[in-house]
């Protein structure tokens, strides 16, 4: 039954790209999908993800976005399935197929998965080598992160209890050393700060900027009347 199957699905996929070829669209749509219930219910997802990729295709060059992104999704869905980062010309590869639905999804203002699905394409992008769409994909997230929802967070003591708010939403917790802590870090982003500095981090006073705080002087090179600290 595989063989067969597969002969079947690979006579739709020939028989559609004929009717595109002539510009008959509606014919090849139905037997791109005709191809993916024969593949899908064959359990042969690199058939089913090959018309899915058309299809998807077909209906982001029509507008119609939401059906367009389901058969690029479905399409990505296969791929994984797969596990195969290239899978041959026709096919394309895996940064394509991602690249393929965060368009979609960005046209349709949906900034948060278009960011996800570029941030994970890009750096297979890169390491196989595929320029064009590595830099498809780093064009479009400057697009994209350029009016991507900014995420507010709030993190700071108040009477005796901590009170954390992230994107409206607060919330009261009792105080606790490690907040201080907290607090330290994220106050300072990719600076520095050894851990011993943070003991003093229990006041609304920021900690001094350096190591654990003031050296004692030497001795021998203390001047006449220098009091030690």
């Amino acid at each position: 039954m595989y063989p067969g199957t597969w002969g079947q699905g690979f006579c739709l996929w020939n028989a559609a790209y004929a009717r595109l070829a002539v510009g008959d669209e509606d014919a090849a749509i139905a037997l791109f999908m005709e191809m993916i219930d024969v593949t899908s219910a064959a359990g042969l997802a690199i058939g089913e993800m090959t018309a899915c990729n058309v299809l998807g295709e077909i209906w982001e060059a029509r507008g119609m976005l939401d059906t367009s992104r389901a058969f690029w999704e479905r399409g990505l869905h296969c791929r994984r399935e797969v596990g195969a980062l290239r899978i041959g010309h026709v096919h394309g590869t895996m940064p394509m197929a991602l690249l393929a639905v965060a368009r979609v999804a960005g046209k349709q203002g949906d900034l948060a998965a278009a960011s996800k699905l570029l941030r994970e394409g890009l750096p297979i992008a890169e390491q196989t080598r595929e320029v064009a769409t590595a830099q498809q994909m780093a064009e479009l997230l400057r697009k994209t992160s350029q009016v991507e929802p900014t995420q507010r967070a709030t993190l700071r003591p108040e009477g005796g209890v901590w009170r954390i708010e992230f994107n409206g939403t607060n919330v009261h917790v009792p105080e606790l050393k490690g907040l201080w802590h907290l607090r330290e870090l994220v106050s300072r982003p990719r600076e520095f700060i050894p851990a011993l500095a943070l003991i003093g981090a229990t006041s609304k006073e920021p900690l001094p900027r350096g190591d654990t705080g003031r050296r004692r002087s030497s001795p021998r090179r203390r001047r006449a009347g220098e009091a030690e600290c």
